[in-house]
This record gives structure tokens, sequence and C-alpha cells, in this order.
């Protein structure tokens, strides 16, 4: 099958695709929809019985067919993606009236589990060290582009992201799940096809998409959409209050994905208060968080690496031990904690903010205008779940 192609809905045909080894399973979206999981070969599109071809019969119109091969509830090599033409030249098409592109509802989804984030429920940040700028003109004193990228697992160890938005306006965001695009820049086990769920401070499920593609065109800003289409973006103008997204691999995948939160309107109100909370692993795998700091003014903010107290809130699993680290936009080291009470401890406490537990990690600081990289591990290569919470102490 090669893109471009158009096929002819008056002969019969199907589609197999013909992955690397390792492969248990295939799965074949259409247009951003999922329609077969093959479980044994040949992977066909429509099925096979004995090796006899199911017919297949798409819609007339363009299409973008993807294949997805998995092995061992991973992503085992790349997705396979077409662009063709489907016609039927025995049935003359009526021309269409052009009919206005409905907007995806959210289907209903179960809700977080209320272990997601203890304190003002925040959400993260960015890439791999250093994060993205928005291409924004406006920088006022604020926080700006978080984002957080880590090991994507299942149950308690999907990523969740909290944030708080203050003001009176309307915050408006763009929040992107990516994962197959982080191989291009050296990232190994990538999240082949992440879903993105975003959800307010009752639980109520507001927006969801796997597949940025998939929504009307000119949803997503041209500057902000992700680099692949598997990967997932939700556009929304958001009102005060506390807000969460979920990140998880469809069909309970797993891989190394980034979560990032972008304000389209750093002129109307504020994002603060943004946390994460996910599977901290080793090496590659740890948890790494980046922030922007906008304006011409420093502004003092807190980061914290939360680990032991997550228990309290029912979270299995948590990193005993976290320590953590803050680099500026050129990569130095510009401080690290282990044990908040080794350093800053009465400024600490002072700033309402003390964590509950001794051996979980802050970073107070007073930090100038530009982009920050702050990186969770545990101590002695130790691994659970952790939170990361960044905190704008100034107004």
């Amino acid at each position: 099958m090669s893109n471009g192609y158009a096929y002819d809905l008056k002969n019969s045909f199907s589609v197999r695709a013909d992955p690397i080894s390792g492969v248990d399973r295939v799965v074949f979206k259409l247009d951003g929809t999922r329609i077969q999981t093959d479980h044994e070969e040949p992977y066909a599109v429509a099925g096979d019985s004995g090796g006899t071809y199911t017919a297949w019969k798409p819609s007339v119109g363009s299409h973008v067919l993807v294949a997805i091969p998995y092995g061992d509830n991973v992503a085992s090599g790349p997705a396979l993606t077409v662009s063709f033409e489907v016609i039927d030249s025995a049935t003359p098409t009526p021309t269409p009236t052009p009919t206005s592109t409905p907007t995806p509802t959210p289907s209903s989804t179960p809700t977080p589990t209320s272990s997601p984030i203890p304190s003002p429920t925040p959400t993260p940040p960015d890439s791999t060290p250093s994060p993205t700028p928005t291409p924004t003109p406006a920088q006022p004193d604020a926080l700006l582009n978080i984002s957080t990228r880590l090991q994507v697992r299942t149950g308690d160890s999907v990523l969740i992201g909290g944030f708080i938005v203050t003001g009176e306006a309307k915050k408006d965001v763009v929040v992107r799940a990516l994962g197959p695009s982080l191989a291009g820049v050296g990232v190994p086990k990538v999240l082949r096809n992440p879903e993105l769920e975003l959800y307010d401070s009752s639980g109520a499920l507001l927006d969801q998409n796997s597949d940025w593609t998939t929504l009307p065109p000119g949803t997503v800003p041209v500057e902000f959409q992700p680099p692949d289409p598997l990967e997932a973006a939700i556009v929304a103008s958001l009102p005060a209050g506390a807000y969460t997204a979920v990140l998880r691999g469809e069909d309970e995948t797993v891989g190394v994905a980034l979560c990032e939160l972008y304000d389209l309107s750093p002129d109307a109100s504020s994002v603060r208060n943004i946390s994460t909370r996910g599977e901290v692993g080793m090496a590659d795998d740890v948890m790494i968080g980046g922030f922007i700091i906008g304006g011409t003014s420093p502004k003092k903010v807190i980061v914290r690496a939360i680990g032991p107290s997550l228990a309290a809130f029912g979270v299995e699993g948590q990193l005993d031990n976290p320590e953590v680290e803050l680099h500026d936009g050129a990569g130095s080291l510009v401080f690290s904690n282990d044990d908040w009470r080794s350093d800053q401890e009465q400024a600490i406490i002072e700033s309402g903010l003390p964590p509950s537990d001794d051996r979980e990690s802050v970073i107070l600081a007073t930090l100038a205008p530009g982009a920050y990289t702050a990186i969770v591990r545990g101590i002695d290569g130790a691994t659970g779940v952790a939170l990361i919470e960044i905190y704008a102490l100034d107004p």
C-alpha cells in the first residue's frame, strides 16, 4: 500500500502489516480511530479466516491508516502510516453539502483515582532538560510553558499533572502529550501512542484526545501541533480553578512520554502551582520537569520532590527518599537538595510549604527570567512513584 494511491471499492482489497519479529499484535487505526487489533499473523486490517483475507470496505474519501506493532505490552518497532483515497466507480458519488465539523465530545472515561496530587493540584512541564519556550510575544512575570518527561506505566504510575489557574479572565492553554517524536531526539523506549485527559477539580472529564489529527482543522495552533499524528493535544479556555491532566498509553502500553502545558494568554491570568506525579526510574527514566519564568523581574519559587508522604493518599510503591536538582537553561547545576531540613529549613517553614516527611526535598530560590529544569531521582538509584511541584511564591 502506497501513499496517495486510490482504491476502487468495485474491487475487493485488504491491507496486511508485516512488522519485525517480537510482535504479538498489531493495532490498526483509521483516521485516528482504532478499527482492528489483530493478535495473530497475518496481521490484517479486516482479519482473515485461515489465511484468506476478509475484504475491507472503508468509506469513500481520503483516509490515513496507521498500523502500530506491539510486543510484551510495549510498542515494538515504528508505527506505519499511509495516506490513501477510496473511490467507488460503480456508484457515482453525489457532491456533499458542506457541514460544520463537529467538535469531538469526550467519551465517559472513568475519572482518575483520588491518589493523584496531594498539595494544591499542580501540573507539569516539558521536554528533556531545557523546556521549549512558547512563541508568545508577551512574557509577564509568571510561570510559562511547563512540562514533565518520565516513564509512563499503568495504574498509579501513569503521568498525572495538575495546575492552578488564578485571575478573573479565562486562561487559554494547550496541553500536549508527546511520545513517538521523542525518539527523534535520542530518547529510548518512548510511549508510542499517548492518550490525554483533562479534568476539573470536581473530577469531571472536560476533554480527552488520542491522535491530535482527529481534531477539527485549525483547533491546534500551527506552532503547537505535535510532530507525530499519534501524539495528543487538548486546547481549552479555562476559568480560575484547579485542573488535572492524565497521560497514559493506549491499551495500557508503557514508555517514556512528555506532558507539556503552554500558556496562550499570559497577560490574561496566571498559571501557578504546577505539579506532576509519576514513576521515577533510573538513568533516562528519572523525572525531568521544565519551566520558564517570563518577564524581566526575578521570581521566588519553591520546587518540591515528594515521595514518602504519598502513602497517606493511598499511593503504592512511592519513592522513599527523593532528591531534587535545579539546572539553568545552559544545563548548569544551580541548586540541589536531599532532605529538606538539611538546608533552608527555617525559610521553607516560613513559606508555609514544608513537606510532611523529612526525607522529602525542597529548593527555595529567587530565579532570574529564563528556562529551568528540575530533576527528581531516588537516592542510591532507588525507584518509585514521586511528585514534583513548582510553586510561584511572588504575586
